[in-house]
């Protein structure tokens, strides 16, 4: 077992604080999606309003607002490296980081082709996401744990499908 170098440090504490900054997001977003009034810090026009995306058909899948998902993808972040019982807790993250991608492009797709409105704050929350993808690869490879291609090409082709129910169940 190899112990942790200063840069493996380093990407965990990114990837510590990228989770936090995405979950003060997404419990902002979830607010805003509740909230009865527009009154988003991020509505600086017509064609950027977290009120616009938020509070459209396209802001829940399955009856739950897309942001308390987010809350759950980045409180899973901060708590996979606390469980022992977990081997390989980077390449875990990883994978639970690409299975989002495909819904989360997905959903950036709906706020430029159907809502004409992006959401800023969504926008960053995907950029944090991505980041802590990029993070977890390059710590989990840095530890001797390569992702196997076939649980990528999986994990992929899982969130493109729940991106494909989430939109037949809208459209």
């Amino acid at each position: 077992m190899r112990f942790p170098n200063r840069a493996d440090i380093k990407r965990s504490h990114i990837m510590h604080g990228l989770s936090l900054l995405g979950l003060l997001i997404m419990a902002y977003l979830t607010w805003v999606h509740y909230s009865p009034v527009n009154s988003s810090l991020c509505n600086l026009s017509p064609n950027f309003s977290c009120d616009v995306v938020n509070k459209s058909v396209f802001s829940e899948f399955l009856g739950l607002p897309i942001s308390i998902l987010g809350i759950l993808f980045f409180l899973s972040i901060m708590a996979i490296p606390l469980l022992k019982n977990v081997q390989k807790p980077h390449a875990l993250i990883a994978l639970i980081a690409l299975f989002n991608v495909p819904f989360a492009l997905s959903l950036t797709g709906v706020e430029i082709f159907y809502l004409g409105s992006i959401c800023v704050f969504c926008e960053i929350s995907k950029m944090f996401m991505l980041g802590i993808l990029a993070l977890a690869v390059k710590e989990s490879h840095s530890r001797g744990h390569r992702l196997a291609r076939n649980h990528v090409l999986w994990v992929l082709l899982l969130g493109a499908a729940v991106a494909a129910i989430n939109y037949r169940l809208l459209a």
